[in-house]
């Protein structure tokens, strides 16, 4: 997940190198500073041993540039393969930056070496280089450490992992940004402070609860997220519907969204009372509006109470196949006003809660699916039960149906009905939701074989007229030709398709 051996490798000769020539510089320069007395040539070679520090710190920048930048990404990027324009150019600019920081503290320390001042300045930006040098790489390493411990943790533990890391990133932006104040000698905790000073410890206090809150929240939404959400690139259901997802999992995303609102609300007010503003305005306000809202929107708050119930009484589910008063489809997502139903010819339905009515779940612990022909009146009814119990047979034995569990068998129900001159013949079977629709096919291919091999046919549409007239048996003929195409035309109604 983060750098290669060899990129890593490449990365400690690199400092290695670096810091021993820095250590070098700065105990020499030290040692003639403080045991030589050379006046002038000392200060020629403490600029001369600064430059050269400069130089070998410039080097280590610019050598690990492009594994550090990596870093930077992996850290960093929501994204790993699209990080964005701001991350690209980071990954590619970000030494220039350090560049710029590294010649503003030569040349204040240069200063403070010839006009021999005192180094407050300088050793504030050699600890304000250091912390912005470092924080960064911490920051992006908490980053790939958590991803790594993530990988194949329990959700809970996932949860915990997340906002624990979550507060170690905060901890060390704020104590980061506290050390370069405290470098400068600014107390941000001071109570006496004057001018524009004054706003530190409200600016530090709002940062501490920003950080505890985005902890919070990236611990929430781990600990609330079953990693099975939706998307929209796994293309359309092979069939209508199937057996739906878990009840958690369906009330999981109202639940996270209320919780984002009522963590961001928490964090947002907190956040301002620490900067000094008074809240309780704001609260009573607050409460005035949602008021105000609530007797303006009484369509929207029967909504939201609407679905509540739904959800509570159970009534469906992610992924299970409903049909309601306004449209029918595979529940694809809930949201705290309305559901999103995909219909099995892909049109996408969104229904608020208190316009679904009367609910129809067709995924719900079992489906029974019967089907229905005709066969004459001089066929052999017990033959073609026989035959329907034996394709059934070797459906329970079908390889292809592993999987498709049968809670009961295709079974003939026998002669159901007289239609004209023909028997009307039921066949049915039980299949858990989703699966019968292989089932169904396979059946009707195994007794449309079945009846083919063993001589039974099925009857056929047939007008018998008795006349002389050419004429009436033309007309009679015509109207069947018609009434057939206008009964294909229409179509089997839908709840006779499911």
């Amino acid at each position: 997940t983060g750098l290669t051996n060899d990129e890593a490798s490449s990365v400690m000769r690199a400092a290695v190198t670096a810091f021993v020539i820095i250590g070098v510089l700065s105990f020499a320069r030290g040692f003639v500073a403080d045991a030589v007395n050379a006046g002038d040539s000392a200060k020629i070679f403490a600029l001369s041993a600064r430059a050269l520090s400069a130089l070998a710190l410039g080097y280590l920048l610019y050598s690990i540039r492009e594994p550090i930048g990596k870093l930077f990404v992996l850290g960093f990027a929501e994204d790993r393969e699209n990080p964005g324009k701001v991350l690209k150019f980071l990954q590619k600019y970000w030494p220039a930056i350090y560049f710029v920081l590294l010649l503003l503290q030569v040349l204040t320390e240069s200063n403070q070496i010839l006009m021999g001042g005192a180094d407050h300045e300088s050793a504030a930006l050699k600890r304000s280089f250091g912390a912005f040098v470092i924080a960064p790489f911490v920051v992006a390493g908490l980053k790939i450490w958590g991803v790594h411990l993530r990988k194949g943790a329990e959700s809970k533990r996932a949860g915990w992992i997340s906002g624990v890391v979550a507060l170690l990133e905060g901890a060390i932006i704020v104590g980061t940004g506290v050390f370069i104040l405290y470098a400068w000698n600014i107390d941000p905790f001071a109570t006496d402070l004057t001018g524009a000073h004054r706003i530190l410890p409200g600016l530090v206090s709002a940062a501490i609860v920003a950080t505890i809150g985005l902890s919070l929240w990236r611990m929430a939404n781990a600990l609330l997220t079953d990693g099975k959400e939706a998307n929209a690139e796994d293309g359309p259901p092979e069939d209508e519907g199937g057996a739906g997802g878990s009840r958690i999992e369906t009330v999981m995303p109202v639940i996270r969204a209320v919780a984002a609102a009522f963590i961001g609300t928490v964090t947002v007010l907190l956040a301002l009372s620490s900067l000094g503003v008074q809240i309780a305005p704001l609260l009573a306000g607050a409460g005035i509006l949602g008021l105000a809202i609530g007797f303006g929107a009484q369509k929207v708050v029967e909504d939201v109470i609407s679905g509540v119930l739904y959800l509570v009484e159970d009534a469906f589910r992610k992924g299970e196949y409903i049909e309601t008063a306004q449209g029918k489809g595979i529940v694809e997502a809930i949201m705290l006003r309305s559901v999103r139903l995909r219909h099995h010819l892909g049109a996408v339905y969104t229904i608020p809660y208190s316009a679904m009515g009367t609910i129809q779940n067709h995924s719900r612990d079992w489906v029974t699916v019967k089907l229905k022909f005709e066969v004459a009146p001089d066929q052999d009814l017990e033959k073609v039960r026989k035959l329907v119990k034996k394709v059934g047979q070797q459906l329970l034995e079908d390889p292809e149906l592993e999987g498709h569990k049968f809670l009961m068998p295709l079974k003939s129900q026998g002669a159901v009905a007289l239609v004209g001159a023909n028997y009307q013949i039921g066949v049915k079977f039980t299949s858990e939701p989703g699966k019968q629709f292989l089932i169904r096919r396979k059946a009707l291919i195994g007794i449309q074989k079945a009846f083919a091999e063993n001589g039974i046919e099925m009857a056929a549409p047939r007008v018998v007229v008795e006349s002389q007239d050419p004429d009436q048996i033309a007309a009679a003929a015509a109207k069947t030709v018609t009434d057939q195409q206008q009964a294909a035309a229409g179509g089997v109604p839908a709840a006779d398709q499911r």
